[in-house]
């Protein structure tokens, strides 16, 4: 789900390492969010969805950033959230009608309340986001920049700031909102902003950090080497 390329890079990563033959993994995601399936602005509370895509690649030979570490974690009491009181459907099979997320959440919030979402959910986060910093030997405030799902300003707060202790001025707040929640390509989108448009320079470290329904979490976290001239590309991409 959302945390398909982050949690791709984590993956790749490790294959990468352990797979002496092999020099090079591509990741792509794509979205489109629409009816009569989705409701871009309604379907969820707090989230306006955007349709979109990325790819990157990932290999041994230097490029434009370094993966430095990556740490994964995985809830799955957690999985009911998105379900609510529908059961699961046969394999193939697809649900008539539109989503129903806000109703699956109410749902589920009913019968195990907010506090005990919010706990789970903090601890995934801070689990992986922690382990990857202590990898790279960082701390947060050496981070350039924390790129994270475009959840919308209250659930971004909740959900993301508030548990990593981090401003949202690191964050790409401001643009998420205009793109809107992306799938798994918010963080890759929101890399190519930034280097597009003059936001990072060689040396800068930043996080991404995937949050996909089920639960799961992963953090990466890379160094810039170099910026390309990548501007029109980004343009292309980012608009």
């Amino acid at each position: 789900m959302s945390n398909s390329l982050v949690g791709g890079i984590d993956l790749a990563a490790r294959i990468l390492t352990g797979s002496t033959d092999l020099e090079h993994v591509l990741l792509t995601g794509g979205e489109v969010f629409g009816a009569p399936a989705f409701d871009h602005l309604n379907a969820d509370h707090g989230i306006a969805y955007g349709d979109g895509g990325s790819a990157l690649i990932l290999g041994r030979d230097p490029g434009i950033a370094r993966v430095l570490s990556t740490a994964s974690y995985t809830d799955p009491t957690l999985e009911q959230l998105h379900r609510g009181h529908h059961r699961f459907l046969p394999a193939g099979t697809t649900e008539p009608g539109p989503e129903r997320v806000r109703e699956r959440k109410l749902q589920y919030l009913a019968t195990v309340g907010t506090t005990s979402i919010n706990t789970r959910n903090a601890r995934g986060i801070r689990d992986t986001f922690d382990h990857a910093l202590a990898d790279a030997e960082l701390t947060s405030d050496q981070l350039k920049w924390v790129l994270l799902p475009h959840y919308g300003q209250r659930l971004l707060e909740t959900h993301c700031l508030q548990p990593l202790g981090i401003p949202g001025e690191h964050t790409l707040r401001d643009m998420g909102g205009q793109w809107g929640h992306i799938g798994p390509n918010d963080q890759v989108i929101g890399l190519t902003w930034l280097l597009a448009h003059g936001g990072v320079q060689a040396g800068d470290h930043l996080a991404l950090v995937g949050i996909g329904i089920g639960m799961t979490w992963t953090t990466a976290i890379v160094r810039v080497e170099h910026v390309p001239g990548v501007q029109l590309i980004g343009e292309r991409a980012c608009q």
